[in-house]
């Protein structure tokens, strides 16, 4: 099932050329309410119109669900037409704030589960 989720994006990997999805990039983000980690995949990043290419260390806004064909349990579908892209988290410089939100956030919530 589709639901809106808010997430960070921590990586995008080298577009890859595929039979079945033409090109893809297979990206990680760090969802917004749970600090949990997903893999987004396919995601055919380059034929993204204008406003829906994202950045690393960009928060973002999409219709996501898990991915049935995938065991993974990180793994994601995104839908591509729902992208909002929302503002990035420090300069390129300031590791501080991208640590804070990837590394730390993500290791209390986990903590807090077990």
């Amino acid at each position: 099932m589709w639901e809106e989720k808010e997430f960070l994006i921590c990586v995008k990997t080298y577009p890859e050329y595929s039979s079945k999805y033409i090109e893809t990039v297979c990206t990680a983000a760090v969802l917004k309410d749970t600090g949990q980690l997903i893999r987004l995949y396919p995601l055919a990043y380059r034929y993204l119109i204008g406003e829906r290419q994202f950045h690393k260390y960009q928060w973002v806004k999409a219709k996501i669900e898990k991915n049935p064909k995938d065991y993974r349990p990180e793994s994601y579908r995104i839908q591509p037409s729902t992208i909002r892209v929302g503002r990035m988290v420090g300069k390129q410089q300031d590791w501080r704030l991208r640590k804070k939100l990837v590394l730390v956030q993500r290791f209390i919530n986990i903590r807090k589960k077990h």
